[in-house]
């Protein structure tokens, strides 16, 4: 298995990165050099070197590093706070991806899926940013 197969997607990480990215130091990282045709990016390992967030990287988080930072529940009012309810972060395994969503006994909140896992969560992580949810 490539280890594409574990970091999100360039496309993903940049919008991540724009969103604000994570707190957390990558162990991975989408690297371009300024003489790099068409902005091609490699993944490199960081591992335990220093990390300096610029132009020329965006981080590449594993699915670890994203479940670190994704709340174990939400709580939604729905617009009347007497009536508020707790849904809870869950992840499916299912034939060919993964699902990775919020729910209160089967009612789904937030949802995604890709089968990379880290993509999945990544989406997940996107879409409540978006909301401000986190």
């Amino acid at each position: 298995m490539s280890v594409k197969n574990h970091v999100v997607s360039l496309e993903t990480a940049k919008r991540m990165d724009e969103l604000g990215g994570l707190k957390t130091k990558p162990i991975f990282v989408y690297w371009t050099s300024p003489d790099a045709p068409g902005g091609h990016y490699e993944l490199v390992y960081t591992g335990e070197e220093d990390f300096t967030h610029n132009e020329f990287c965006v981080p590449a988080y594993i699915a670890t590093e994203i479940m670190e930072e994704l709340p174990g529940n939400i709580v939604v009012d729905e617009g009347d706070p007497e009536n508020q309810c707790i849904y809870w972060l869950g992840i499916n395994k299912l034939t060919d991806e993964y699902e990775v969503f919020y729910d209160h006994y089967d009612v789904t909140k937030q949802s995604a899926s890709h089968e990379n896992l880290a993509e999945a969560l990544a989406l997940l992580w996107c879409d409540l940013k978006e909301k401000g949810i986190i």
